[in-house]
């Protein structure tokens, strides 16, 4: 199961700049920086508020950011209109600032509430044919742990697999969209958002992101790290005094677009995967796939938070249909896959019978107890990243 791992925070070190004058040069006065803009408008057209520099914490080295899920139970009534409106509108780091939209998010609530489903599921890209998945491969070392190490990180469906530098994983949905777990870019516990400590630098900065990492290649990170982008998590998440409670589960989840501001496509070079709002029928009758770039395998420390992670690998495994299932609240998905930290934020997938496209249906939180846990893709997940990427357009 999920190994647990407390977060550290250090506080934030202050830099001290100045001007120097002489007598031969004139002084030079320091180039101001650019004022954030008071609001933005999304690609969707909501006007998101400046609410000023985001608050963050340093992740310090073997810091990955996990939880344990305390087990959640279907509320007792339906959200009401209000209640989602207002957990749902979204949070957003923008360049360091912090973003938050200004009024209740009443539309995406309507569609929520009236089964509206928007577009239609996205279909990945895999054009080529699909390794085959169940492959055994050297695990390396002995013990009770049953997942395997993927070395075919150039294949498909490998390749959207993404590393984060904070020690967590995550999942092209699109060419330029990602989602993750909500844990993995903010911490409810002190409201901040998650840097890490750059050792070569000597200094803080936000985490990088790349896709198909093997840090047993000479070239671990074949499609480069991504940096510039912007992260939208839900205020129901944000409204949270910590990622531990059952109530949190429901908004742990963040999408992370790299082409509103930054113009970006990692898609294009590693592809990925389809996402589908299943039926439970279709999510318990499925076999299930579970990877990602867990820090500890079989007992042995794959790589540390300390960026930049060169030694990253994807390790997970297969469960036969029914072992992936949902058992109240409808958003909460439970399995037995072997995790550890570092897979948090990984989507659970499965190949779709007849058509043998991988279809995304979940995204992983954490341990249980005696299970695992993960964040159902269901219509609310899924408006909720269409509100604040540009998913699922191509």
């Amino acid at each position: 199961m999920h190994r647990i791992i407390p977060i550290v925070s250090i506080a934030a070190l202050t830099a001290l700049s100045g001007v120097l004058a002489c007598d031969a040069e004139p002084e030079v006065e320091p180039r101001a920086a650019a004022e954030p803009p008071a609001e933005i408008t999304d690609s969707r057209g909501q006007v998101l508020k400046l609410q000023g520099p985001a608050q963050y914490e340093i992740i310090e080295t073997d810091s990955i950011p996990t939880v344990v899920q305390e087990e959640a139970t279907e509320p007792t009534r339906p959200l009401t209109r209000e209640q989602l409106a207002n957990d749902l509108r979204g949070v957003r780091l923008v360049d360091g600032h912090e973003y938050r939209v200004e009024q209740p998010d009443y539309a995406m609530a309507d569609r929520i509430l009236a089964g509206m489903q928007g577009r239609l599921d996205t279909l990945p890209s895999n054009a080529e044919a699909i390794d085959e998945l169940t492959a055994q491969e050297p695990r390396g070392v002995n013990g009770s742990d049953n997942r395997i190490y993927k070395s075919n990180n150039f294949s498909y469906p490998y390749r959207p697999l993404v590393f984060s530098e904070v020690g967590c994983s995550g999942t092209m949905i699109g060419p330029h969209t990602m989602v993750t777990a909500a844990h993995c870019v903010y911490n409810t516990g002190n409201n901040s958002w998650l840097k890490v400590w750059d050792t070569a630098q000597g200094q803080e900065r936000w985490p990088r992101f790349a896709t198909g990492v093997d840090g047993r290649d000479a070239n671990p990170v074949p499609n480069g790290w991504r940096q510039c982008y912007d992260v939208t998590v839900p205020g129901g998440w944000v409204s949270k005094s910590s990622n531990n409670l059952a109530s949190a589960s429901q908004y742990d989840y963040a999408v992370v677009d790299f082409y509103s501001r930054c113009g970006d496509r990692p898609g294009d070079q590693s592809g990925w995967l389809g996402t589908m709002v299943a039926s439970e029928g279709t999510i318990e009758s499925e076999g299930h796939y579970l990877y990602g770039y867990p820090q500890f395998t079989h007992g042995v420390l794959r790589y540390t938070s300390s960026p930049p992670n060169m030694e990253a690998e994807i390790w997970g495994m297969s469960r036969s249909p029914g072992q992936l299932y949902i058992n109240s609240p409808s958003w909460q998905l439970k399995y037995n896959h072997d995790t550890s930290g570092g897979q948090s934020g990984m989507g659970t997938w499965y190949v779709e019978d007849g058509t043998g496209w991988v279809r995304l249906d979940g995204i992983h939180r954490g341990d249980a107890g005696s299970y695992n846990i993960g964040r159902r893709w269901d219509w609310t997940v899924r408006n909720f990243v269409e509100a604040y990427s540009l998913f699922p357009s191509t």
